[in-house]
């Protein structure tokens, strides 16, 4: 990677800079990729101002020409605060919990994948991954740092020797999972926090059970120790905080507050102060000398799961939602809020020198975060997205935030337009094939046919008994299709809202479905390992695909229906003859489950995504990966834009749009349309209909609208409009 020479020592640091902190955030993708520098690292820097953009742009120039090595660029920036200092990844489902070591060095960190992990902080790399035999949910250092404490799902807490990796000891007697575990400030003893309504009390050393504190009527969700190791603090679903005596086990104490379970809580390392988070949205700051709150923080719109003390007690880091908030004690004020998690935060804790901040979250990954409050949000604002569609014009894409339905313009950065908010939770959308109307699947197994444009209620289709998993319309317009988690497709009128056919077969949840571009077969994949296609004149089942291994969650056709592409959790996206069911190719090398795939508009590519976080092009005949994009988590929805490489892809709560740069798709694959004004095909490029005739069928052509020149290649069939 080059730059230009700056022109003066204050634009060179600058530059520097911004070279060090995109590097560091993306060290966990180059330390195992790093054939991707180029990428990675441009898709952070050209939103670092207009200098490092500048230092950039011969580098860019090279990279962009037509013998460039394809890859993907960024046209929206990640939406990430500038606190941000490194992600590590490599846990493979949620992280529970994470904490620094007593000196600094190392990071731990547990999860749902079983997993015990240490980080080395100076390299933001990986030391250690311990096996445990269930999902853990806690992890402590010992107060010399040479033992680690983890509390799991398996009723028991492990003792690990940090250095070899091995478990010296085995902690029983609860009941059930343990959520919670501490050391004491003189590492003699060990705390725990179970779900069977008790804390316990162990020697280190040895492994003894030495008191059982009883005296909460719920789950005890987190406990920790005074600094002085004389008093336990234990915080409950039951909605109170308890202090414990330490040597004798009574309750000295009882803290009532809180309108909700109480998920975490700390002393203040002075010892002067408690805190506690709740999903009452709140965080309360308790006196200990009164046992009175001081402070309590809300203003927040979720649930408050995890919070901790600064060693010098002055600040206050909480985790809500995707974010983490910094806090002062002293006046309960909001001094800064860290964006870079995509999913769910689960916990956060300050380094021992106060500097730098470890969160980790539902999305896989541990992030660290500079502690210096005067950071702020880095990137623009992106939206939510748990669901999204693009209408055949690509001007537009859908997108479902939670019970919202929005509207966003694909060309700029003009803000969400909210169609309609409904009470229900939305799962899926569709547009229509004149972009006109918009069909959206629901948690309450109904279905709403919409105008696109101004939002009104057109339909209500209401049969399925189970979660809408996907919707779409057919090529003509006049039929939607849905498929639903009660192990059926159906198909609706779209005009009037009539059912007109019901489709089972599956053995399990249908996951999703597709009409083929001539609009006669449908293709449905499903948790039971199998794709069918069905005929949809009469609704028979024609082809049963098999062959994956594990649920298989995406299928669609290809522009011009001669093939099937499949997603499954088994880690592989398949390639079918959709005539004969053939198996025509596996495209493997992932090691996470498969969340999204689709054909490129001119069918020559394939464009999947998945839990190994990255987004992949694939060309599909051959098996080899055209270009790979890394993301900061996994990618759950994808739309193919219909003439261009742009894609949009949604992550957690984000959307994001990239375009493939240097790869040129053949000619774009469209559909003949038979209507009142006769035979054409429509260019997607400037939306314009050109007549044709027969003997055109099946051949190439060039859009002759002046400024356009689009390439098309026209399907060997009509479709009859509506």
């Amino acid at each position: 990677m080059s730059m230009d020479n700056p022109t003066n020592p204050t634009e060179y640091a600058k530059i520097l800079n911004a070279f060090s902190r995109a590097l560091g955030r993306e060290a966990h993708v180059l330390t195992c990729q790093p054939n991707l520098l180029w990428q990675q690292m441009y898709n952070r820097l050209q939103w670092e101002g207009e200098e490092v953009k500048k230092a950039l742009a011969l580098e860019f120039t090279r990279r962009i020409s037509p013998d460039a090595r394809p890859w993907s660029r960024l046209k929206t920036p990640l939406k990430e605060s500038e606190s941000l200092i490194s992600i590590l990844t490599g846990h493979t489902n949620w992280v529970n919990s994470c904490v620094y070591s007593p000196d600094g060095r190392f990071i731990a960190s547990v999860s749902r994948d079983w997993t015990l992990r240490v980080w080395d902080t100076s390299k933001n790399m990986l030391v250690k991954s311990m096996k445990d035999i269930w999902a853990v949910n806690a992890c402590a250092f010992s107060p010399d740092g040479k033992f680690i404490v983890t509390a799991g799902d398996d009723k028991a807490l492990k003792v690990w020797d940090v250095f070899t990796g091995l478990i010296v000891l085995i902690l029983k007697g609860h009941t059930t999972d343990v959520n919670a575990c501490a050391y004491s400030p003189d590492g003699r003893f060990i705390v725990s926090a179970s779900d069977d309504k008790t804390l316990r009390i162990w020697d280190a050393s040895t492994g003894q059970n030495l008191n059982i504190l009883e005296g909460h009527s719920d789950f005890v969700k987190a406990c920790a120790f005074s600094p002085d190791g004389r008093l336990i603090i234990s915080a409950s679903a039951d909605k109170t905080l308890r202090i414990w005596n330490m040597i004798s086990g009574n309750v000295i104490h009882i803290l009532e507050g809180h309108e909700g379970w109480v998920l975490d809580c700390a002393f203040s390392p002075c010892g002067h102060f408690i805190i506690s988070a709740g999903d009452d949205k709140t965080i309360r700051v308790w006196e200990t000398t009164t046992m009175q709150p001081i402070h309590t923080l809300g203003g927040h719109s979720l649930t408050v799961d995890s919070c901790a003390f600064s060693p010098d007690g002055h600040l206050i880091v909480s985790a809500v939602g995707e974010t983490l908030k910094i806090w002062e004690t002293s006046t309960g004020q909001l001094l800064n809020t860290l964006e870079g998690h995509i999913k769910w935060v689960t916990s956060c804790a300050f380094s021992p020198d106060g500097c730098c901040i470890v969160s980790s979250g539902a999305d896989m990954t541990v992030r660290v975060w500079s502690a210096d409050t005067n950071l702020q949000l880095h990137s623009k604002e992106n939206h939510s997205d748990n669901s999204g569609a693009l209408p055949p014009d690509g001007r537009f894409i859908a997108i479902i935030e939670g019970n919202t339905l929005l509207l966003r313009d694909s060309a700029s950065d003009d803000p969400f337009r909210i169609l309609k908010n409904d009470t229900t939770l939305l799962t899926s959308c569709a547009f229509s094939p004149d972009g006109c109307m918009l069909v959206s699947g629901h948690s309450d197994a109904s279905l709403h046919v919409r105008n696109a444009q101004t939002g009104q209620l057109l339909q209500t289709l209401a049969g399925h008994t189970g979660w809408i998993s996907a919707c779409a319309f057919s090529r003509n317009g006049r039929s939607i299709l849905s498929s639903s988690w009660d192990n059926t497709l159906r198909i609706w009128e779209t005009a009037t809202g009539r059912l007109l056919r019901i489709m089972e077969g599956h053995r399990n949840w249908v996951n999703a479905c597709a009409f083929s571009p001539d609009g006669r077969l449908i293709v449905s994949a499903s948790r039971d390992r199998t794709l069918k296609v069905w005929d949809v004149i009469d609704g028979n089942e024609l082809l049963t695909l098999e062959g994956h291994g594990n649920s298989v969650v995406a299928c669609a056709f290809s522009p011009d229906g001669r093939l099937i592409v499949s997603g499954s959790h088994d880690t592989t996206i398949r390639v079918w003859e959709s005539s004969t069911g053939k198996l025509l190719g596996i495209l493997e090398g992932l090691t996470e489950k498969v969340n999204t795939c689709a054909f490129s508009p001119d069918g020559r590519f394939i464009i999947s995504s998945g839990q190994d976080m990255t987004l992949r092009l694939w060309d599909w005949e051959d098996g080899e990966i055209v270009t790979c994009l890394p993301f900061p988590g996994p990618a759950d929805k994808l739309g193919v834009h219909p003439y261009t490489t742009d894609i949009a892809v949604g992550i957690g709560h984000t959307v994001y749009w990239l375009e493939f740069l240097g790869v040129e798709y053949d000619p774009i694959i469209v559909t003949v349309i038979e209507d009142k004004q006769g035979i054409m095909v429509r260019c997607p490029a400037c939306q314009k209909r050109h007549p044709i005739t027969k003997d055109l069928f099946g051949t190439e052509m060039t859009c002759h609208t002046e400024g356009c020149g689009l390439r098309l290649k026209i399907n060997p069939f009509v479709i009859q409009m509506a």
